[in-house]
């Protein structure tokens, strides 16, 4: 029945003008549909006019222009069932059928008072018809409120619909055999026929609603993924299997708004390949158990908010759904922790017909929000520093890969040293693969490194020392080209104990007295004298002034096999990887490799050792340092250095301020000594208790420290006397006669 708003006219328009080949069609869907008694001629003053869409198989559909009509027409709002609720009904299912009606909306006849005002006009004339049309805006709701009438009893069970869809679904064969013969009894007996060439039986995986379903859960239907036309709503809809979604789409919706100008630029290409990258790699997302808990991931940045909702099936945690949402207005200006908060509040929003009822864990790396949930939740704190998921986005990778390997910082080391320094901050599946594929093609490595062989003979280790830069081995690289600045050698020095080098830039005709002041300078000042100093019988290491020296300094001279340098192999091999960086970074500038010594130094120190399994950097100064690359500092301090390095700070400023203004005397850091000296401005007998500014008034002209009004503000506002003589504030009774002013 078509019910109109109150004073509603009768609606008509021209008919449209039609090529001759849909002229020819339109003639015979007219006879074919009289035929058939699914229309008849009409004198109603309602007329629709005509137009065609074309079909998939290439031919046309004759579709009515309802939209007057429609826009005056009392809306059914009849509940279309939500798509997600309907693919959770198919958990567990391992063999599925999809029956489509023919025609299904001509199944239903229109109602006698209603029939009039589906009139359509054409060249051939006016017809109205006897059962119900596309296009009409009610015509859906019927259809679902009719079909959900008659199969009632399968709902939920065996079957879901949508509109003229039906899926029946079973857990083995057999079973679905009797779901079908019930299936098509009530069909039968409601006189719905199915489309048997659009029908599909007893498949392991269907496709349904625009997703592939099988016993493995909902994946992205491929088809829809060739059809990116309507790109973003069509990237909208599968939000749902995107990770970061409103992240990425954030450059698209903003060309949308209003009053922007539409100027496509390169962030806007980039945010569609990465759209379609995600959209035709994402993940197979499992159906809930609604009798087990839920875990959700909630993190939240600048720009969007977004949540992972999970469940341990037996297989660890795996994604049901992913969610995420742009951040618009006032909630662009939130704190970290409130957009967090946001985060949680939007996930339990849009999943709570899953929640409700269960026991769900909450992973924020805001610690602040584990007391937000009170209802049965365990919001635990996780670590933001400790790993960046990468997502599958290719350029996003191969930068990263190239930041920890081809640039001059990273060293061009072997795919076991890049791989640690990426798993230190980073992570995506199958990351030590696509390490392993990048390093091994890399062109510089190929071209520019030696080939290892095994050695004969047994090794014979040394001693282990006890701690950095104990044990110190050092030895030259020669023979490199000069440099604008003189050098053509190297000196190479590590420590034993941490593998830490320092490459010193030198050169070949240095006498053992510039030798040693180099070892003065860039050693001994950095890290102290060695007790044991393991080199070869090159002549600066076996004059006299060297052992000398060595001997003043107490250090132990240990000297290499004569023409066995295996006896210091990890200098050697030191050697190498020197001259390997060096190859690596000075393709083009020869003459300049010495500018490149302190960054190649840099990244060799910085690089996981594989004989400790840290960098030399770690080991010899307990910390990683920042890099280009790393999202945060992982460098902590001794709670004790750090209340040291504070207590000095106080001190210096203490005795900056004495010197700088004489009027007032500084109060040392010690909370005993300040809390008296606000207790004497305060509570005396003529101090009054007066508020915090006036306090601090009377204490600035005599005494200053840091945070004065912090410390003043903590001791008056807890004040017991001040609470009690201050709380009643009465109002006199009478009027307020003022005195005159003194003469």
């Amino acid at each position: 029945m078509i019910i109109e708003e109150p004073g509603s006219k009768p609606t008509f328009r021209a008919p449209y003008r039609l090529s001759p080949t849909e002229l020819t069609d339109m003639k015979k869907q007219i006879e074919y549909l009289l035929a058939k008694g699914l229309i008849r001629p009409s004198t109603s003053p309602y007329g629709a006019p005509v137009l065609f869409t074309p079909k998939p198989d290439g031919s046309l559909r004759m579709c009515i222009d309802y939209r007057a009509l429609n826009k005056q027409t009392i809306k059914n709002k009849y509940p279309i069932p939500r798509i997600d609720d309907l693919l959770d009904q198919l958990r567990g299912a391992t063999v599925f059928s999809k029956l489509d009606l023919r025609s299904g909306y001509w199944q239903i006849r229109m109602a006698d008072n209603s029939i009039y005002k589906t009139a359509f006009r054409t060249r051939y004339g006016s017809y109205e018809y006897l059962v119900m049309p596309f296009g009409l805006t009610n015509a859906p709701a019927t259809f679902q409120a009719e079909m959900n009438h008659i199969l009632r009893p399968l709902l939920d069970e065996c079957v879901v619909v949508y509109l003229n869809d039906i899926l029946i679904y079973s857990r083995d064969m057999k079973q679905h055999v009797e779901h079908l013969r019930r299936a098509f009894k009530i069909l039968r007996r409601e006189r719905f026929y199915v489309k048997l060439s659009k029908s599909e039986f007893a498949l392991e995986k269907v496709q349904f609603l625009g997703h592939m379903v099988s016993a493995q859960g909902v994946h992205v239907d491929p088809k829809k993924i060739e059809a990116l036309q309507q790109f973003l709503g069509f990237a909208n809809y599968y939000n749902r299997f995107v990770p970061q979604y409103a992240k990425l789409a954030a450059p698209l919706t903003n060309l949308l708004k209003k009053n922007t100008p539409y100027k496509w630029e390169t962030k806007h290409q980039e945010a569609v390949e990465q759209l379609k990258q995600a959209l035709t790699s994402a993940p197979v997302l499992i159906l809930p158990d609604l009798e087990r808990d839920y875990v959700i991931e909630a993190d939240a940045s600048d720009q969007a908010v977004g949540a992972v909702l999970m469940q341990d099936q037996g297989n660890g945690l795996q994604p049901i759904a992913y969610l995420s949402k742009k951040l618009h207005g006032a909630e662009l200006n939130y704190p970290i922790h409130d957009k967090e908060a946001l985060a949680i509040v939007i996930a339990f929003k849009a999943w709570r017909c899953y929640l409700e009822g269960r026991q769900t864990t909450v992973y924020t790396d805001h610690c602040k929000k584990r007391h937000l949930l009170q209802w049965g939740n365990d919001i635990a704190y996780r670590k933001g520093s400790t790993k960046i998921w990468v997502p599958n986005y290719p350029p996003l990778r191969q930068l990263l890969l190239e930041e920890y390997h081809d640039v001059l910082y990273a060293g061009h080391f072997g795919s076991n040293k890049t791989l640690t320094g990426i798993a230190k901050h980073y992570y995506w599946p199958h990351l030590a693969d696509d390490v392993q594929k990048f390093v091994t093609s890399c062109d510089t490595c190929q071209r520019m490194k030696s080939s290892k062989h095994k050695k004969a003979g047994l090794l014979q280790p040394l001693p282990v020392p006890e701690q950095p830069w104990q044990v110190v081995s050092l030895d030259f690289i020669t023979g490199l080209p000069p440099t604008t600045s003189g050098h053509d050698a190297i000196l190479v020095v590590i420590d034993k104990f941490s593998k830490m080098g320092h490459f010193i830039p030198t050169h070949t005709t240095a006498r053992t007295e510039e030798t040693a002041q180099l070892f003065v300078r860039y050693i001994i000042s950095q890290h102290g004298i060695p007790t044991t100093l393991i080199s070869d019988r090159d002549p600066k290491f076996t004059s006299k002034f060297w052992k000398e020296l060595m001997s003043l300094l107490g250090t132990k001279l240990a000297m290499s096999s004569a023409y066995h340098p295996q006896t210091d192999a990890q200098t050697e091999r030191l050697n190498q990887i020197v001259e390997q960086l060096l190859r690596a970074a000075c393709k083009d500038e020869i003459s300049k490799w010495d500018l490149h010594l302190p960054v190649l130094e840099f990244a060799y120190n910085n690089a996981t050792h594989a004989a400790t399994g840290q960098t030399p950097f770690f080991l010899c100064y307990g910390r990683h340092p920042l890099t280009p690359q790393k999202p945060t500092t992982s460098a902590t301090i001794d709670p004790f250095f750090r209340s040291t390095i504070h207590q000095h700070h106080t001190t210096a400023t203490g005795h900056y301020f004495n010197k700088r203004d004489t009027s007032r005397i500084w109060v040392p850091g010690y909370d005993f000594l300040r809390t008296l000296v606000i207790h004497e401005s305060y509570d005396n007998p003529t101090s009054g208790h007066f508020g915090v500014d006036k306090t601090m008034k009377t204490l600035q002209r005599n005494y200053y420290w840091p945070n004065m009004v912090d410390d003043v503000r903590e001791y008056v506002s807890p004040c017991t006397a001040c609470q009690i003589m201050k709380s009643s504030h009465q109002r006199a009774a009478g009027l307020l006669q003022p005195l005159d002013p003194p003469k």
